[in-house]
C-alpha cells in the first residue's frame, strides 16, 4: 500500500522536473539545473501536471483509505489472538500444569510472537514509507521555491504543490505511528505478563519432595531421631558436713552452705524430645514454600507390606529453613510419652515406624498437596551421664568419646560430690589477677544408646551443644571453712557466678567480699558447684570443682625434646644431654642459671619417678592409665654440672606408643614444681616427645627353577625314585627353595638396619621357639576353610581345608590378623596364635576334618600324612593341574618373641599326586569276534609320574622302556575295571553321564586276569617288587606288567549292532591310594560282516 502511495507522489514529481526516470535526490538537482532552461515550457506542463494531480488526490484518498483499514484490521487481529492466548493461559493455570498444558501454552505464546514480529514488521515499513515521504516533500518544496521565483508563470504550480501537501498530511502521521507503538507496548506487556506468570508456575511452583536419607535400617531410608532419657535428682538431708582434705596433715574443712544446695540424690525418670531435622529435595531446586503453615506430616506404623496403623509417634513440624541447594530442611518433634513407654517400632519384628512430609501448595484458585516419599524413624536415645572437663581433640563437635570415663577418680570428669571435691587436689587453677570462664572449659558426657556408628559411652557434648535436648549449665558457689582459724576460701571470688566466670577477689576486715583483686586470694580454693538444669529447672547433672587460685598465671613450658626409640626386647634409655637441658631449660625458659633454678624449682617426683602429665591449654592432669615408661632425674655430683633427664620405654611401652598414633609418637610432660608452693612460682613442664621406629624386612632370596608360576608357587612331591626304594615318606624340606646362605638353604629377610633385636644373625637360625630368636614355617591363616576347586571336567571334591589358629596374639593378648601391616602396627607374639600352627587338616566340615599335613618348625619339614582323606585328595588331581594346596607361611621374630613385618611371608606350596594314568584314545572292540573282543588294559593308558617322566615312552623311536621299573617303585598294586560304571553314547545318549546298563542289558563288558579268569567287581592284585630296580627299564619288564595288568572283554549277546562309545573306568591302586577319576574312552565297532 505504501508503496503505490510513494509512486504516485514520485510519478507526479517525475512530470514536473523532468521525462526521464526519478530515483534519488541527486535526480531532483539535476532537473533544478534544467528547469532554468524549460520556464517556456511550464504552461504546457502545467496542464499535464493537475491530471496527474487530481490522479494523486484519487489514489491517495484509496491509499489511506486503505491503510486506515489495514492497519485496523492488523491490530483486531492481533489484539483478538492475544486475548485468547491470555484466556488459554488463565484456563491452564486454573488446573495443576501438565506437560501437555505447559506444551500447549509454549505454542501458544509462540505464535503470539510470530504475529507479533509481522506487526512490528508492518510498523517498520509503514515508517519507513512516511520517512521516505518527507524526503520527497523537501524535493517537492526545492522545486516549489524554483516556480516562486518564475511568479505568474508557475503560480499554477504552486496551488498543485499546495494541493500535494494538503494531500500528504491526510497520509498516516508520527502520531498514527505513535498510537501503533503504543498499541504494540501494550500487547508486549500482556506478553511479558504470561510470561512472568509462566516463569513463576515453572520455577516456584513445588512439583514434588524427596527424602534425603542420612540412613538405612533394613534397607529403608531412614532418619535418627535421639530422644533425650534420664533422671532428674532431689535434694536430700545429710549430717555429714565436715571433711579433710588431701593434705598431710589434712586441713578440716566444714561446709556452711545449706545441705539443700549441694546435697542431691536420683529422683525421677524422664524423657525430652528435642527438635530434630530432616531433609528433603525440592523439586524444581528454586521452589518456594510461603509459610510454615503449609507443612504437616503424615506418619504411620507400619508392618512391611502387611498392613499400616496410625503413627504413635505424632510427628509436628516446628521450623523449615528453605536452601539455595534445593533442599529444605524441617524441623521436628516427637510424642515425649510414646517415647517414654517405648512404644515406637525400630525395625524389630518388621515393623516400623514412618513417616512423609506434605506440603500444601496453591494453584491458581485450587489447593493441592504434595506428599513426599515415606521413610523411617529410628528412635535412638542419650542419656547424660556426667559434666566433665573439655580435651582439645574433639570429633566434629560432639562424636568422640572421652577419655577414661568409666574409671572412679578418672581426669575428665567433675566430682559428684562435695566430699570428693574437698577430700581431693584441686582439678581447677586460675591466676589471683585474672579470670576463667567455665563454660569455656566444661562439656557434658553421655551415652549413646543405638545400633548406628554413633553407639557409645561418656561421647561429649561441648559447652551449648545440650541446649537441643532442652538443657543448661547453672554455677554456684559453696562456701564453707577451712582449718582451726575458719576460713571462708569461697569468699575469695566474686560471689555471683551465675555467668560462669570466676573472678579472684580479696576480702575486707569484715570478711566481706570486695570487688578488687590481690594478692591475699593466692592459696585460697574455693569450691563452685555446677548443675545441668533441664527444661522445667530440675537437677539433671551436678558436679563439683575445688579451685586454686595460685600466684602466677597459668604454667611455663620449654621447647619440645624429640627422641627417637628403636623398638626391640631390651627396651631403650632417652637422655636430655646437659645441652639440651641448659638452652631449652635454663636459658629459654626458666632464664635463670643452675644455681638459681635449683634454689627455686624441683622436680615433680613419687619415689625417684618423675610424674606424667597430659597438658591441655588450660589444666594438667595425671591418668595413671597414660604412664608411658619412667622419666628420672640423673644427677651429677659435681656442682657445676648440669642434672639432666632419662626417659625409660619398655617394650610394651614403645608399643603403646607406636599402635596409638598414626605418627608412632607420644608427648609426656614433666614438670618443675616451685619449692615454695604450688601457689607461687608457675610450674615449668617440659614436653618429651617419643617416635618409636620399627624394622621391617622381605623374604629372599628365591632359587628361581625352584619357584613356578611367575616365581609365586612351589611344588611339593615324593622322593625321586631310587633303586629298591619306595614313596611312602611324603616328606619335603622347605628350605630347599632358597639360595646357600652360609652351609645352608635358608630364607634371608633382610632387617632394616640399626635395630639390636632385628638382625641377620638372629633371624639365621630355624627353630620353633628359640630365646635367641630365630625364623620358621607354619600354616597360614588363609588355608582356613578354602574350598578345593573344580577344573575342567572335574567337579568339586567336597573338601574344605582348616588350621587351628587364624589370628595372632599380640603382647597385650589382643588378636589381629596377622597380614604385613597388622604385623608391622602390632607386637604380634610368634609364640603364640597362627604362628604355632603346625598342622594342615581336611574335611568336609571343621568337625569332620583329618590331619593331612605337618609341618616340624624345628627342622623346617612337612609332612603329608598317609590316610583315606588325604589320599583321595592328593589322587583327585593331576600332577599338572594340582589343586591341593598350602599356604605356607614363614616369620622371622625376635629373643623375645615378637614377628617381623616382612613382605612376601606367605606363597602357596602345591601337593603332588607321584603318577598319572593317561588314557589312550585309540581303543578298539570289535562286535561279533570270537570269544568276544579283548583289550589289555595297560595298553589303554600311558603311565607317568610328578616329573613328567612316561613309565613307557611310546612316542620315542624305538619306544623306550627304560622307565618300566617305576610300575614297581611306584608299587602299582591293583586294577580295577568298574564294570558297572561304564557309559555310552548308545542310542544317542550323553557318554558323560548315561550307564551302559541302562541302554542294553545284552552287551557285556568284564575284566579278566592274566589266566582269563574273570575277575570283574574284585580287579587284579598284582605285585611288581622284583622289578624295582632302573636295571629292569626293559621291553621285557613291561610285557610281564602289561601281561600281568589283565584284559578287558567285550560280549554281545543280542542283535548284529552298529559302532558305538564306552567310556570304561579304572582304578589304579599304588603306595598312595587310588588314582582318581582315571577313564579310557573305546570305540566298538559294528558286528563283523554288517556295515
Amino acid at each position: 500500500m505504501n508503496k503505490k502511495f510513494l509512486s504516485v507522489i514520485l510519478f507526479s514529481a517525475l512530470m514536473v522536473g523532468t521525462a526521464g526516470t526519478f530515483t534519488s535526490c541527486k535526480d531532483y538537482d539535476d532537473d533544478i539545473e534544467n528547469l532554468d532552461k524549460k520556464t517556456s515550457d511550464l504552461n504546457t506542463q502545467l496542464t499535464t501536471l493537475q491530471s496527474a494531480l487530481d490522479a494523486a488526490k484519487s489514489d491517495i484518498a484509496a491509499a489511506k483509505s486503505a491503510a486506515d483499514a489495514a492497519k485496523e484490521a492488523a491490530a483486531t487481529a492481533k489484539a483478538e489472538a492475544i486475548q485468547a492466548a491470555v484466556d488459554k493461559v488463565n484456563e491452564m493455570l486454573k488446573d495443576a500444569p501438565s506437560q501437555e498444558a505447559l506444551d500447549a501454552l509454549k505454542t501458544q505464546i509462540s505464535a503470539i510472537e510470530t504475529n507479533l514480529a509481522t506487526i512490528s514488521g508492518t510498523v517498520d515499513a509503514n515508517a519507513a514509507a512516511i520517512a521516505q515521504l518527507k524526503i520527497q516533500m523537501v524535493a517537492v518544496e526545492k522545486y516549489k521555491e524554483l516556480i516562486d521565483a518564475n511568479a505568474e508563470e508557475i503560480d499554477k504550480i504552486n496551488v498543485a504543490i499546495t494541493a500535494i501537501n494538503r494531500a500528504m498530511e491526510d497520509v498516516a502521521t508520527t502520531a498514527d505511528v505513535n498510537a501503533i507503538d503504543d498499541k504494540v507496548t501494550a500487547i508486549a506487556a500482556q506478553i511479558s505478563s504470561i510470561n512472568d506468570g509462566l516463569v513463576t508456575l515453572l520455577t516456584k511452583e513445588l512439583r514434588s519432595l524427596v527424602f534425603y536419607p542420612e540412613l538405612y535400617v533394613g534397607g529403608i531410608e531412614a532418619t535418627e531421631y535421639e530422644a533425650m532419657r534420664y533422671t532428674y535428682k532431689k535434694t536430700s538431708t545429710t549430717t555429714e558436713i565436715e571433711f579433710n582434705d588431701e593434705h598431710s596433715p589434712a586441713v578440716k574443712c566444714v561446709i556452711t552452705e545449706p545441705v539443700a544446695n549441694w546435697n542431691y540424690v536420683d529422683d525421677k525418670k524422664d524423657v525430652f524430645a528435642p527438635i530434630d531435622t530432616v531433609k528433603y529435595h525440592m523439586n524444581p531446586s528454586s521452589a518456594l514454600i510461603d509459610k510454615l503453615a503449609d507443612l504437616s506430616f503424615v506418619s504411620r506404623e507400619t508392618e512391611y507390606i502387611t498392613r499400616a496403623n496410625d503413627s504413635k509417634l505424632k510427628f509436628k513440624v516446628e521450623n523449615m529453613e528453605q536452601k539455595k541447594d534445593g533442599f529444605i530442611s524441617v524441623g521436628y518433634s516427637l510424642d515425649k510419652t510414646v517415647i517414654y513407654d517405648k512404644k515406637y517400632d525400630n525395625a524389630k519384628d518388621g515393623e516400623a515406624s514412618i513417616f512423609a512430609l506434605s506440603a500444601n501448595v496453591k494453584k491458581a484458585d485450587k489447593d493441592t498437596t504434595i506428599t513426599s516419599d515415606y521413610a523411617m524413624a529410628y528412635i535412638s536415645e542419650v542419656t547424660p551421664m556426667a559434666i566433665a572437663y573439655k580435651i582439645n581433640d574433639l570429633v566434629d563437635g560432639r562424636v568422640n568419646t572421652a577419655v577414661e570415663c568409666s574409671t572412679a577418680n578418672n581426669p575428665d570428669e567433675l566430682w559428684t560430690s562435695v566430699k570428693d571435691a574437698i577430700t581431693h587436689a584441686p582439678t581447677l587453677q586460675v591466676a589471683y589477677d585474672k579470670s576463667i570462664d567455665l563454660k569455656k572449659v566444661l562439656a557434658t558426657h553421655y551415652d549413646w544408646d543405638t545400633e548406628t556408628k554413633n553407639k557409645g559411652t561418656h561421647k561429649i557434648w561441648p559447652y551449648g551443644a545440650e541446649a537441643k535436648f532442652g538443657l543448661k549449665y547453672d554455677f554456684a558457689l559453696i562456701q564453707y571453712k577451712t582449718g582451726n582459724n575458719v576460713t571462708s576460701d569461697s569468699k575469695y571470688v566474686q560471689q555471683d557466678i551465675t555467668s560462669g566466670v570466676i573472678t579472684p577477689s580479696i576480702v575486707n576486715e569484715k570478711g566481706e567480699t570486695l570487688n578488687q583483686q590481690g594478692i591475699s586470694s593466692v592459696g585460697k580454693r574455693p569450691l563452685i558447684r555446677v548443675r545441668v538444669l533441664d527444661n522445667q529447672d530440675r537437677v539433671v547433672l551436678v558436679g563439683y570443682i575445688k579451685l586454686q587460685i595460685i600466684k602466677e598465671a597459668g604454667y611455663k613450658i620449654t621447647y619440645e625434646f624429640p627422641k627417637e626409640a628403636k623398638f626391640g626386647c631390651d627396651g631403650v634409655k632417652l637422655d636430655l644431654t646437659w645441652a639440651e637441658i641448659s638452652y631449652q631449660l635454663l636459658e629459654n625458659t626458666a632464664t635463670q642459671s643452675k644455681d638459681e633454678f635449683d634454689a627455686l624449682y624441683k622436680f615433680t617426683q613419687k619415689n625417684s619417678v618423675g610424674t606424667q602429665f597430659e597438658l591441655t591449654e588450660w589444666k594438667a592432669i595425671t591418668d595413671p592409665k597414660k604412664i608411658y615408661g619412667k622419666v628420672e632425674e640423673v644427677a651429677d655430683p659435681h656442682g657445676t654440672t648440669n642434672t639432666i633427664l632419662r626417659w625409660t620405654l619398655s617394650t610394651s611401652d614403645m608399643q603403646r606408643i607406636y599402635q596409638e598414633s598414626d605418627s608412632h609418637s607420644k608427648t609426656i610432660y614433666v614438670r618443675y614444681e616451685s619449692k615454695q608452693g604450688e601457689t607461687a612460682n608457675a610450674p615449668i613442664y617440659m614436653p618429651l616427645k617419643a617416635t618409636v621406629l620399627k624394622p621391617v624386612g622381605a623374604v629372599k632370596t628365591k632359587i628361581a627353577e625352584y619357584w613356578y608360576e611367575n616365581g609365586t608357587t612351589t611344588r611339593l612331591n615324593v622322593a625321586y625314585p631310587k633303586d629298591g626304594g619306595n614313596t611312602l615318606q611324603y616328606v619335603v624340606e622347605l628350605d630347599q627353595v632358597w639360595e646357600v646362605v652360609g652351609d645352608a638353604n635358608k630364607p634371608q629377610f633382610g632387617p632394616t638396619a640399626g635395630f639390636a633385636s632385628y638382625t641377620d644373625a638372629i633371624f639365621a637360625k630355624q627353630a620353633a621357639n628359640s630365646a635367641a630368636g630365630g625364623y620358621k614355617y607354619f600354616f597360614a591363616a588363609t588355608n582356613d576353610e578354602y574350598e578345593l576347586p573344580a577344573t575342567g571336567t572335574l567337579a568339586k571334591p567336597g573338601y574344605f581345608l582348616y588350621v587351628d589358629n587364624t589370628k595372632a596374639t599380640d603382647i597385650f593378648a589382643e588378636q589381629y590378623d596377622a597380614s604385613y601391616d597388622n604385623t608391622l602396627e602390632y607386637a604380634l607374639k610368634s609364640d603364640q596364635g597362627v604362628y604355632t600352627n603346625t598342622k594342615l587338616y581336611a574335611g568336609k566340615t571343621r568337625a569332620a576334618k583329618v590331619e593331612i599335613a605337618e609341618i616340624d618348625q624345628a627342622t623346617g619339614k612337612i609332612t603329608y600324612k598317609q590316610n583315606s582323606t588325604s589320599e583321595f585328595l592328593l589322587n583327585y588331581y593331576g600332577h599338572s593341574n594340582a589343586q591341593l594346596v598350602a599356604q605356607i607361611g614363614v616369620v622371622p621374630y625376635t629373643p623375645c618373641a615378637i614377628a617381623m613385618a616382612t613382605q612376601n611371608s606367605v606363597y602357596p606350596a602345591k601337593f603332588l599326586r607321584p603318577i598319572d594314568a593317561n588314557p589312550v584314545e585309540d581303543g578298539e572292540f570289535t562286535d561279533a569276534e570270537a570269544n568276544g573282543s579283548k583289550l589289555n588294559i595297560a595298553d589303554l593308558f600311558h603311565f607317568s609320574d610328578w616329573r613328567d617322566k612316561k613309565f613307557v615312552d611310546f612316542d620315542a623311536d624305538p619306544v623306550d622302556y627304560s622307565n618300566a621299573w617305576l610300575f614297581a617303585y611306584y608299587n602299582v598294586k591293583q586294577v580295577k575295571v568298574l564294570i558297572d560304571k561304564i557309559t555310552t553314547d548308545m542310542n544317542g545318549h550323553d557318554i558323560n553321564n548315561k550307564l551302559l546298563s541302562q541302554v542294553s542289558t545284552k552287551v557285556k563288558f568284564s575284566q579278566l586276569n592274566p589266566s582269563g579268569t574273570d575277575v570283574t567287581g574284585t580287579g587284579v592284585t598284582v605285585s611288581f617288587a622284583a622289578y624295582n630296580k632302573q636295571s629292569f627299564g626293559t621291553k621285557e619288564t613291561y610285557d610281564a606288567i602289561k601281561a600281568a595288568m589283565g584284559q578287558i572283554k567285550y560280549e554281545n549277546n543280542g542283535n548284529n549292532v552298529g559302532t558305538f562309545k564306552v567310556r570304561i573306568p579304572v582304578e589304579f591302586t599304588y603306595d598312595w591310594g587310588v588314582i582318581q577319576k582315571v577313564w579310557v574312552d573305546c570305540v566298538v565297532k559294528n558286528t563283523i560282516g554288517n556295515n
